[in-house]
């Protein structure tokens, strides 16, 4: 498995558990999952155009300056 399948799939696992504990009415803790699924699929679409950064503000950053 190369390196974006296994943050599409971390972010896949996150979304379900997310919604389940939507549905569960947990709200907090599904936002937190359902923000780190987005942060997953960002590192991967910067991967993807040959960035690499592995911290919550790098990620941001690079995707505002190439997106």
């Amino acid at each position: 498995m190369d390196e974006l399948e296994e943050f599409h799939k971390k972010a896949e696992r996150k979304l379900k558990s997310s919604k389940l504990l939507y549905d569960a009415g947990d709200f907090a803790n599904s936002l937190s999952l359902s923000y780190y699924a987005m942060l997953l699929m960002s590192k991967a679409l910067l991967v993807k155009i040959g960035i690499t950064t592995n911290k919550h503000f790098g990620i941001i950053k690079e995707l505002s300056r190439t997106m």
